[in-house]
């Protein structure tokens, strides 16, 4: 039996995006009850008529009086969680309530861990390389849902049942121990206050603890990937995140992060193998 969770999805704006992710959540099977919206004052007016169909299901809609910046809104969200786990969740990927009980098997099965997440279409070095060219973006629920399933059915047979330990893990779709975000004080919004590296610092303080983060290959979600925010703005968000982790973690430690990431089995198997869909 999985653990009670709570799933957290910080919005901000791309309205259509985060109507389809809410819905495809629902559809899925997971209970609305379950699903806090953090609105960090989004500027579209067509972002109500998604509150209010939100609302009507019984998702928790709190929406900031002004714009707090990503991870000021995802700490205010998550100050309110009471469940053993939390999904943090951007609104451009898309999870069933399966996979994500599957995350939380393993999370609460290995007390060694403290977060895991999905491989997924567009995540950086959780990426699959697929065999054809998916457009997500142009699918709708049943078509996500079929090539999804299609995906973790073939990453099952190739990686197998089992997690791998990483030194961090993506914050696009990130299953938590509650009670680790909270021993750790959250997320640093005075060094990554518009998100960013945020996943990262709070993934390297957790391992200070005797907890790790770890990939579960054998899930996948599909992520979008630049939604709220131009890819001009990403480019200088992310030089900027490595500037800070480098200050606050030392060039050297950063260093043998990105060695460890290079020679990592599962990250080199990624990079090898092509997955059909």
């Amino acid at each position: 039996m999985t653990a009670d969770y709570r799933i957290v999805m910080p919005v901000f704006n791309a309205t259509s995006v985060v109507a389809r992710s809410l819905k495809y959540l629902v559809q899925s099977g997971v209970e609305p009850h379950r699903i806090t919206v953090g609105d960090d004052c989004s500027t579209e007016p067509e972002m109500a008529d998604v509150q209010r169909w939100a609302t009507s299901v019984g998702i928790s809609w709190w929406r900031a009086d002004c714009n707090l910046g990503y991870t000021r809104n995802i700490n205010r969200c998550l100050a309110e969680v009471s469940s053993e786990q939390v999904l943090l969740l951007n609104s451009d990927c898309f999870i069933t309530r399966r996979s994500l009980e599957k995350l939380s098997q393993v999370l609460q099965e290995l007390e060694l861990l403290g977060c895991v997440g999905p491989l997924s279409s567009n995540a950086g070095h959780q990426t699959v390389q697929l065999k054809r060219d998916i457009r997500w973006q142009w699918l709708n629920g049943e078509e996500i849902l079929h090539f999804s399933e299609l995906v973790e059915r073939q990453l099952a047979e190739e990686f197998g049942l089992r997690p791998w330990l990483m030194p961090t893990v993506n914050g696009f779709c990130c299953l938590w121990r509650t009670a680790s975000l909270r021993e750790l004080g959250y997320f640093d919004e005075r060094e990554f206050p518009r998100g960013y590296g945020e996943e990262d610092d709070v993934c390297l303080r957790l391992m200070a603890t005797g907890r790790f983060p770890a990939i579960v290959p054998f899930v996948f979600a599909p992520h979008l990937k630049t939604q709220s925010f131009t890819i001009k703005e990403r480019d200088s968000l992310k030089q900027h995140t490595h500037n800070k982790l480098r200050m606050k973690f030392s060039n050297a430690y950063i260093d043998r992060l990105l060695n460890n990431n290079s020679r990592h089995p599962l990250l080199a198997e990624l990079r090898r193998v092509t997955i059909g869909a």
